[in-house]
């Protein structure tokens, strides 16, 4: 089957560090793009990280986003098979973020 880029993950981030993505068993992943989107009422922020929790995994430290406001990633991120990608917001129900890439098979 030919690489696609498609859609990774769409949704509201939880306020609890959730796995978003896995990249798939014998794949690699790269991922070429994300928009988060604040649809709430107030002030939000968002943290990710790539393979792990701790602070030697954060790939993006607390991102902070207005009422309205968006943020996007233009760039390349690589993930091995089984590799994570893990979000937390700091408001329930805010954060919409949208991931883009490509799986290798």
């Amino acid at each position: 089957m030919p690489e696609a880029f498609k859609k990774l993950y769409q949704g509201q981030v939880p306020t609890a560090q959730t796995t978003l993505y896995t990249a798939p068993a014998l794949t690699q992943t790269v991922v070429k793009g994300m928009r988060v989107v604040n649809n709430g009422s107030q002030v939000a922020t968002l943290a990710l990280w790539q393979g792990g929790t701790g602070a030697a995994f954060q790939t993006l430290p607390p991102l902070a986003l207005s009422p309205g406001e968006f943020a996007e990633f233009d760039g390349t991120m690589f993930m091995a098979a089984a590799d994570t990608l893990v979000g937390q917001a700091s408001v329930t129900n805010t954060l919409t973020l949208t991931i883009w890439g490509v799986e290798l098979t």
